[in-house]
């Protein structure tokens, strides 16, 4: 079997699945009380669980302020790539470094009826009187 066949196959997605949920118990059981509410800033460093790293750095309370922000700003122009996005920073922590913030600020601002208003606030601006 080749190394993708091997990537995308039951057992790895399995092996990944375990992995993930042994890193969870041992991240929150590190963690008082305070920490699991408002997070350790010595927390979630390093890795490749980004969802995790963030809540173990800014608390549950962080982590459900992130989710109902991202929530309320959900319309059809960008549910799809948030939900990609989001999926993927549950293996990497693509959403959490520099480059994903900028992006993920970008879909969250993504509304189609926004830019249709402004291309027409842009024509009208730019139109010749």
């Amino acid at each position: 079997m080749n190394e993708f066949g091997r990537k995308v196959g039951f057992e790895y997605i399995q092996l990944i699945f375990w992995l993930k949920l042994n890193a969870i118990n041992e991240g929150f059981s590190a963690l008082n009380t305070y920490e699991f509410l408002f997070g350790d800033p010595e927390g979630g460093r390093g890795g490749d669980f980004g969802a995790l790293l963030f809540v173990l750095s800014n608390g549950v309370t962080g982590g459900l302020i992130l989710l109902l922000f991202t929530f309320f700003h959900i319309n059809k122009s960008n549910a799809l790539a948030l939900f990609l996005l989001s999926l993927g920073s549950l293996h990497y922590p693509v959403m959490f470094f520099i480059p994903g913030q900028f992006l993920f600020a970008l879909l969250l601002n993504l509304n189609k009826n926004k830019l249709l208003n402004f291309d027409d606030k842009l024509g009208q601006a730019l139109s010749i009187r």
